[in-house]
């Protein structure tokens, strides 16, 4: 019984390397979801099945597979698009190939082991505002701005600031609790938890964390964050908010980076949106998938419920915004730009019918009296309004009453009236 089961174990093994390399390189774009070119990738009946063009794998045949031919560096299209695979992999997939092919779906289940990465200092210099979030009762902004979390009074005319707490490394991400008694922040493979009032640090949660924590949000009295390996996956990982003991995760809910995640008003649903382009909507207390939603030709990087609930807004590398219907998931409006953009890098609903929205040309513009969507491409989309762009990429944006406040990626800071005009720049 000994040579058979160390056959077992040795073809595993052997075949465990070639399907991670396809689940890094060409699962992203060949889900059953995404199926570019018609083809899945993610089980082995789907890859046999083909594309667009017929058969990809030959089992037993590298020669024939144009699974490999696409990977060598003369060939028209080149798989993967962006970059190619060293020599190395490509021999270890033609191998894969002419000994069948076989599948090794416990290889695709299991994460790759955790490498150790120290971090250097970040760089004194190094300050964009990279989150902004406003405390439930309105009082506090915390801002994300290298790599510290800068606080600021906002019950005064004059916004002041009144502390700051460090985590050593950029800050990727901020949220407070429902109560306004906790506040976290996300890093690299880390979340920062402070006590809100007293300022002090009363949590450092790392379990499972693989990469950057790209987004967090509190729920049904847990966090939830997002968590990624870009080109991969981005996952949920869910611990307490009572004692901030570990409770779940749901590994690889995207197939690439998590870029925001949301929760409605209610508190019943989540979205969230990455660089898959997908929106993906989520009840908020058994995180089932609700709806995957694809209209993005670009990252999602931003999202936001409508006060009411019933419109989720997202904003993307595409340049577009769109308005989504949370009752029957179709494309409610497509705000049109008259001029390239670049990408969409944050928005805020100003009420259930208009939305303020930042780019990275340093743009920053409003839509009121929200057009329907009525099956083009793009549509004029409501009322648009245009403030002074701003010398810098903008990053963020939140607003807070009667103000409005924006970051940019060199670290300025600034408080704006309705009309756009700047009323303060914060140190």
């Amino acid at each position: 019984m000994r040579l058979p089961l160390l056959w077992i174990l040795l073809t595993g093994l052997m075949s465990a390397e070639p399907l991670r390399i396809l689940q890094k390189e060409c699962f992203r774009c060949h889900t059953p979801e995404k199926r570019k070119g018609g083809l899945v990738m993610t089980s082995r009946t789907a890859l046999l099945k083909g594309g667009d063009s017929g058969p990809v794998l030959v089992p037993g045949d590298p020669a024939k597979s144009s699974l490999i031919g696409l990977l060598t560096e003369d060939a028209d299209p080149h798989m993967p698009p962006k970059g190619k695979l060293s020599s190395g992999e490509i021999a270890t997939l033609r191998d894969w190939v002419k000994k069948g092919a076989v599948w090794n779906e416990s290889a695709l289940a299991q994460a790759e082991p955790i490498k150790a990465i120290p971090l250097a200092k970040t760089p004194s210099a190094y300050r964009p505002v990279t989150a902004l979030q406003v405390s439930p009762d309105r009082s506090t902004l915390a801002v994300g701005r290298g790599s510290n979390v800068e606080l600021f009074d906002l019950k005064a005319k004059e916004v002041t600031k009144t502390g700051e707490l460090t985590i050593e490394e950029v800050v990727q991400s901020i949220a407070w609790s429902p109560d306004g008694k906790a506040l976290a922040a996300g890093g690299f493979r880390r979340i920062f938890v402070w006590d809100a009032i007293a300022r002090e640090r009363i949590a450092l949660l790392t379990e499972h964390l693989e990469g950057r924590v790209t987004a967090l949000c509190f729920s049904g009295g847990r966090l939830i964050a997002a968590d990624d390996l870009p080109g991969q996956r981005g996952s949920f990982r869910i611990w307490s908010a009572q004692d901030w003991t570990w409770q779940t995760e749901k590994p690889g809910v995207h197939g690439d980076t998590i870029y925001d995640l949301c929760v409605s008003a209610d508190g019943k649903r989540l979205a969230s949106g990455s660089a898959d382009k997908q929106i993906k909507v989520w009840d908020a207390a058994s995180l089932n998938l609700l709806k995957a939603i694809e209209g993005h030709t670009g990252f999602v990087l931003t999202l936001a419920f409508s006060p009411n609930g019933q419109k989720l807004a997202s904003g993307g590398d595409d340049e577009q915004v769109k308005v989504w219907s949370m009752e029957n998931w179709k494309l409610l409006h497509n705000l049109a730009e008259s001029r390239p953009t670049r990408a969409i890098t944050d928005l805020a609903w100003l009420h259930n019918d208009g939305l303020v929205v930042v780019a990275d040309d340093g743009g920053a513009r409003e839509w009121t009296k929200l057009v329907p969507h009525e099956g083009g491409q793009t549509s004029a989309g409501g009322t648009r309004r245009e403030f002074q762009k701003h010398l810098h990429s903008l990053t963020q944006i939140t607003l807070a009453g009667e103000r409005t406040f924006v970051g940019d990626d060199q670290g300025t800071l600034e408080v704006r009236d309705a009309n756009g005009k700047v009323l303060q720049k914060l140190p």
